[in-house]
């Protein structure tokens, strides 16, 4: 083993020649600013007045559900406009209107999600609850006619209980 000196002086002793100290410190100053920077980059704008609509809403929800069924009855002037669930139509707005209107009526479909019905989603019940068929239609046409009690009428029911009778049909 070689016996250390240690009365050499330190400030003598050069592992690295003040060049490549000076490279060496330029590199890790570098080093450390891309690494700021990189978590200083710009990211979109996420706020109330910007924020895009979830894709999914957007392409199962709202396009082959909402937007086909339940816009129909649940919009301002509908048969359901006097519900909880009152939507938007973003087919009949601008561009800018258009994602506001679908963020709008994606907060609407999760207000509407947790209202409970008993133990279950109403909106849930809605979805897979009473599908309108002919008899609906049939003895709603009975009752505006004003022919539901009649006798015939008695005698050929079509099934349809007052629960699912449609209200508010005609008028």
């Amino acid at each position: 083993m070689v016996p250390i000196d240690w009365s050499f002086p330190t400030s003598k002793l050069s592992l690295m020649t003040l060049s490549t100290r000076s490279i060496l410190c330029v590199l890790m100053a570098l080093a450390l600013l891309a690494n700021v920077a990189r978590g200083a980059e710009l990211k979109p704008y996420s706020g109330s007045g910007c924020s895009v609509v979830d894709d999914y809403f957007v392409e199962e929800v709202w396009a082959k559900v909402a937007a086909e069924s339940c816009l129909k009855c649940h919009k301002a002037g509908g048969d359901a406009e006097d519900s909880k669930l009152v939507l938007l139509d973003p087919a009949r707005l601008t561009a800018a209107k258009r994602t506001e209107a679908l963020r709008a009526n994606r907060a609407a479909f999760a207000a509407m999600a947790l209202v409970k019905e008993g133990n279950s989603s109403r909106l849930l019940l809605k979805a897979t609850g009473i599908k309108f068929r002919p008899e609906h239609i049939h003895e709603a046409l009975r009752e505006y006619a004003g022919i539901a009690s009649h006798a015939h009428a008695k005698k050929f029911p079509l099934g349809v209980t007052d629960k699912e009778k449609l209200r508010k049909l005609w008028g």
